[in-house]
């Protein structure tokens, strides 16, 4: 009878001190002001002025100020972006041209640079680059 006392104690404890801590107000301080447009414009142009774009060539770092206008920044953004995308374009066309070697397009390779050797059944080794004894 105890523990079923006890037990229904500490869930009832358990449930309602969420519930009520819930309901408080933040008693850290006072609330946050709320930013204007214009403050959250300055507050951004002032960080991103201080960093330099990704893909900044000497000549770009030299004409990146802190009096560049918001469209300025976003056309150099997608500048940067196509920059970006020719590059991944590169890499994709090099790994694709690696895939059509023998060593990743035939199946009898199993993932090694040579081909395996055949082995008679006494001599065969586990390979452990594959996982197959051969």
């Amino acid at each position: 009878m105890q523990f079923r006392a006890l037990f229904y104690t500490i869930i009832i404890t358990l449930v309602s001190v969420p519930l009520f801590s819930q309901n408080q107000d933040n008693s850290r301080g006072p609330s946050v002001e709320k930013l204007t447009d214009e403050e959250a414009i300055e507050i951004f142009m002032a960080v991103r002025s201080s960093k330099l774009p990704v893909f900044a060539t000497a000549a770009e770092k030299e004409t990146v100020s802190g009096s560049e206008t918001i469209n300025d920044y976003y056309d150099r953004l997608i500048n940067e972006h196509y920059i970006r995308m020719q590059t991944n374009a590169d890499k994709l066309r090099e790994n694709q041209k690696l895939r059509k070697l023998p060593k990743y397009s035939d199946p009898s390779f199993f993932g090694h640079d040579k081909k395996p050797k055949k082995r008679k059944k006494g001599k065969r080794k586990y390979c452990e680059e594959c996982g197959i004894v051969h």
